[in-house]
């Protein structure tokens, strides 16, 4: 190819290069969100998490029942599984045992989830071997261990006749062994009666033994629901006859 050939061929290159559109630039908005509009979201979610903690506390302490005297709180609800048979139990009250004018424990008391029971029926049910029953405490007190058997002693004595305390003898040891550590402010202890005459206790979590006779359940139930209770039992069942 001659110089005048070549000299054309270029031309006519650069002629078909300007043909070609130029290439656009592409350009990203930000979004227009304005300073005014992004505090009253802040300040939106704020009141949302407000009344959203708000509402948790509400139905945290509708989770509760509380003794007025101590003011110390009980769940409304609790369960526990014995057995391999898992129980849901309501309380029915709390009550305060006092001794000599001096605070010692807060107690409630809980029966059986969808049980026959009203202010009619209480006391009779209140000691039906059919039904799951719990008492919870919670101490305000320091004790030493001799002073908390002792105090339990004393009472057997008012709760059985003499008959009954001899032939109940084995278990009332048993029962007062479990008692055998001292006892401290916020201390908690549990007496479970379960149907089949089983008692359990429990204190700070930790099981303390069972004994298996519905006659000594009863006892028990009575030192608290008896006609001689050691605390004010009215108080004990007045979620039931409120």
């Amino acid at each position: 190819m001659d110089l005048l050939a070549l000299t054309a061929a270029e031309s006519h290159l650069k002629l078909n290069l300007h043909q070609f559109p130029k290439a656009h630039k592409v350009s990203i908005k930000e979004p227009n969100i304005k300073i005014d509009e992004v505090i009253g979201m802040r300040q939106l979610f704020k009141q949302f998490f407000f009344m959203a903690t708000c509402l948790a506390a509400t139905v945290t302490a509708e989770e509760t029942i509380s003794d007025k005297a101590t003011g110390k709180s009980f769940p409304i609800d609790v369960s526990y599984s014995i057995q391999g048979k898992e129980y849901q139990l309501n309380a029915t009250g709390v009550s305060t045992r006092t001794k000599f004018f001096v605070k010692v424990y807060s107690v409630a008391h809980y029966i059986q989830e969808g049980a026959d029971i009203n202010k009619n029926n209480v006391f009779s049910q209140l000691f039906n071997d059919a039904l799951a029953k719990q008492l919870s405490f919670v101490w305000v007190r320091d004790i030493d261990s001799k002073t908390h058997q002792d105090g339990y002693i004393d009472t057997f004595k008012k709760v059985f006749t003499p008959a009954q305390q001899q032939a109940m003898q084995p278990q009332i040891d048993q029962f007062i062994g479990f008692f055998d550590q001292n006892m401290k402010v916020n201390d908690h202890q549990v007496i479970r009666w379960a149907p089949g005459g089983i008692i359990q206790v429990e204190i700070n979590g930790v099981k303390k033994g069972e004994i298996v006779s519905t006659d000594f359940a009863k006892a028990v139930w009575n030192i608290w629901l008896g006609a001689k209770s050691v605390v004010n039992r009215n108080q004990l069942i007045s979620l039931i006859t409120k």
